[in-house]
């Protein structure tokens, strides 16, 4: 499921474009879509829709900024239907500044 929000309102503002990647078991291509999400909006897309038939072993959103997405993840059995959601891992952040002090103990002379 993916959805955009907008900057200043949840709905207004231009539509992000992502492109969803599935990936296989070597982290190859299975399959690529891109998709527009309008402001305000969400899509729901089908893992089996971007790699059919095949064994997906991750889903990659690129051009994510401005769209929030989660993967629910379904199987249905004799007893029920298993649903899971899960949730984007974050790219590690790096830091942006190293905060630097002068040391009064050094000598510049």
């Amino acid at each position: 499921m993916l959805g955009a929000v907008g900057a200043q309102a949840p709905d207004e503002g231009p539509a992000r474009t992502v492109t969803v990647r599935a990936r296989g078991e070597a982290g190859q291509v299975l399959g690529e879509r891109t998709v527009e999400v309008a402001a305000g909006r969400s899509v729901p897309l089908a893992v089996d829709d971007l790699a059919p038939g095949q064994r997906v072993r991750a889903v990659e959103v690129a051009g994510a900024d401005g769209v929030a997405w989660a993967l629910e993840a379904s199987v249905s059995r004799a007893d029920g239907k298993l649903v899971s959601v899960l949730l984007p891992v974050p790219d590690p952040v790096p830091p942006s500044a190293v905060a630097v002090v002068e040391d009064p103990r050094l000598g510049t002379g």
